[in-house]
């Protein structure tokens, strides 16, 4: 499997959903709270599939 850096919008959607997934573990809205794992979890898939698929 050969790995290829991601595009900077990846980089920068990953970074985004990541911290919010963080923050909203923190936070008092309970709406949030609830999501904070998929947050975290889609931020990390995202930056997984920019590396491993070329073009994306």
């Amino acid at each position: 499997m050969r790995l290829t850096p991601p595009k900077q919008w990846v980089f920068f959607g990953s970074l985004f959903l990541t911290v919010i997934g963080v923050l909203s573990a923190f936070s008092r809205l309970v709406f949030l709270v609830e999501w904070s794992v998929w947050f975290f979890l889609a931020g990390y898939i995202l930056l997984f599939l920019g590396n491993v698929f070329r073009g994306l």
